[in-house]
């Protein structure tokens, strides 16, 4: 068992140790920034490996999940006053129930039709992103976000937000790590069964 947990820990560590480097060895405005969008769509692209790579599901809608859970968390901060660190698990539950109720009104869906549901969920919350503008800001989004508090604090903004979505990142790497393990036996599982149950195997 040790042998096994062994890649998933040294993989953990040189993920923090690149954490820490990088805000202090990348100077630019522009490369931080660009660290600052690898490491926020790394997040929802993890979600999508899981669930397309191991499940073998076709679902277009990964980015309504990672978008309901982004405006949930700048709302809570901004429209609501709730500290950043408490807003993402609100944002996080949100995206959670939303995802849960379209997994259970799709259940007997699979392959391309999975896919079609799911792309017009996906177009369905665009529209309501660009053209709800009291709520989502419309296509200039929502401003004046609270920072996250941090214990050592960090001179500018790129390289706290950096720290920020980095540790985000490695939380979700880890989620993902341990879910794909228990999604891949339920999957294998599932290969010899009937197709309820290979369905069943995606939530």
């Amino acid at each position: 068992m040790k042998i096994r947990r062994t890649p998933a820990a040294i993989a953990l560590a040189v993920g923090l140790a690149l954490v820490v480097a990088l805000p202090l060895f990348v100077t630019s405005r522009y490369a931080t920034n660009l660290l600052i969008l690898a490491s926020a769509w790394s997040i929802a692209t993890l979600g999508l490996t899981v669930l397309l790579g191991y499940t073998g599901q076709i679902s277009l809608a990964q980015a309504t999940f990672y978008g309901i859970g982004a405006y949930a968390a700048a709302l809570g901060t901004t429209r609501f006053g709730l500290d950043f660190w408490l807003a993402v698990p609100v944002g996080m539950a949100l995206a959670a129930g939303v995802g849960f109720v379209l997994g259970m009104t799709t259940l007997k869906l699979g392959g391309h039709y999975l896919a079609m549901v799911t792309i017009c969920f996906q177009i369905i919350f665009s529209l309501l992103a660009v053209n709800w503008a009291p709520v989502t800001g419309g296509p200039d989004g929502i401003g004046n976000i609270a920072r996250p508090g941090l214990l050592v604090p960090l001179n500018t903004a790129q390289r706290y937000a950096w720290f920020s979505l980095g540790a985000l990142y490695l939380v979700a790497a880890f989620v993902a790590w341990s879910t794909a393990r228990s999604a891949v036996r339920c999957a294998r599982c599932a290969r010899t069964s009937s197709r309820p149950r290979r369905w069943a195997s995606t939530l």
